[in-house]
């Protein structure tokens, strides 16, 4: 894979200049080196070369097209028919085969990145969402429920368990002076600094009955 720089645009996207003059082998090419390159595609630009065979090459076969000549048993020999055979040879490499070789060596590479950066995002990802949305601090957590009961649950600031419970605040019991008192009596001993209550059935209720305590 080759990139470079987009002709004018050196100078807007200098920090990314390590892009501007590069060249990597795609079956060693790490993921990142693919995505980066493609992603500043203002200002870089990126194509599969091969077998020598770049642009510009008009006066002589490359490599590539000489596989194609060989594949079909035929060489330049100063015959009448030659110099047309030979520009067939040069067409169908540079306006066939390159171009559909390029675009399924990309469209792979560009998988592997994908797939690579997907990993990666997602593992960042988990990292944030079992972070400690509110700091290291002792919480209680009420999963509210009106037949079964608001089950009750405490940790540490480091996550540790300390205690689990269930009230029952509401209907058929309506043990609203015993549910405080339970929840009050955990927050004491274990010095809770935050209730948080999950947003489900009775969740406006249970936080009524937290208001309390």
């Amino acid at each position: 894979m080759v990139a470079e720089a987009v002709e004018g645009k050196a100078e807007e996207g200098a920090k990314f200049r390590d892009y501007f003059s590069f060249s990597e082998a795609i079956n060693k090419l790490p993921p990142h080196h693919f995505s980066w390159p493609r992603r500043r595609s203002t200002e870089t630009r990126t194509q599969i070369a091969g077998g020598n065979c770049q642009p510009g090459m008009e006066q002589r076969a490359c490599a590539c097209e000489l596989r194609i000549a060989a594949s079909v048993g035929w060489k330049d020999q100063g015959r009448a028919a030659d110099q047309w055979i030979s520009s067939t040879v040069r067409l169908t490499w540079r306006a066939k085969l390159a171009a559909s070789i390029e675009n399924t060596l990309l469209g792979e590479v560009r998988a592997v990145a994908d797939s690579e950066a997907i990993r990666v995002f997602a593992r960042n990802l988990r990292d944030l969402l079992l972070a400690a949305t509110a700091g290291a601090r002792t919480t209680m957590g009420l999963d509210p429920g009106i037949r079964t009961g608001v089950k009750v649950a405490v940790v540490d600031s480091t996550g540790k368990l300390l205690d689990t419970t269930t009230v029952f605040s509401f209907a058929p019991r309506n043990d609203i002076r015993g549910s405080i008192s339970t929840l009050a009596a955990l927050a004491s001993r274990h010095k809770v600094d935050l209730i948080a209550i999950g947003n489900d059935t009775a969740s406006r209720e249970t936080d009524a009955l937290v208001s309390h305590v």
